[in-house]
């Protein structure tokens, strides 16, 4: 069966909802999008956060360093961009700069077509509950907990 490349694939897809499902104040900046690079075949999910706003930025590097970096393997991703620092899969790692935008908006998320087929993160998604443990200090906290998952308390 053929992939129909003008629409948003299922790992992009599956990420945000796991994302969201965490961090409903994050926002979906877009998954496919026609003519733009990785978007422009809906294998790329740009997550809305913004450098600027602390929480947000907290989460941005929660996500990063908690979640998109351990879990490499089963999100099997091959690049993501953060406050004008991009990620590589493969030997480059981590640079500064290099590529279009500084994305302080958002973190850009690419997969390979290949790997923009994958729909399921088990690992990643305990990786999330526990993130949100982790910045929330608990339930009980629900004035803290507001500012992670109600946007703009």
């Amino acid at each position: 069966m053929a992939i129909n490349w003008s629409q948003e694939q299922p790992a992009p897809q599956a990420l945000w909802r796991l994302v969201h499902s965490h961090f409903p104040l994050v926002r979906n900046l877009g998954i496919y999008n026609p003519g733009h690079d990785d978007h422009g075949e809906g294998r790329a999910l740009d997550i809305g956060l913004l450098v600027t706003r602390p929480n947000e930025k907290e989460i941005a590097w929660g996500l990063i360093e908690d979640v998109l970096k351990p879990n490499k393997l089963e999100i099997d991703w091959s690049y993501f961009i953060w406050d004008q620092w991009i990620w590589y899969s493969d030997a480059r790692g981590q640079q500064k700069g290099g590529f279009k935008g500084d994305h302080t908006n958002h973190i850009h998320v690419s997969w390979s077509q290949t790997n923009s087929q994958k729909n399921s993160f088990p690992q990643t998604n305990m990786a999330l509950s526990q993130l949100l443990r982790k910045l929330v200090g608990g339930v009980e906290d629900e004035k803290m907990q507001a500012s992670y998952v109600r946007p703009y308390c």
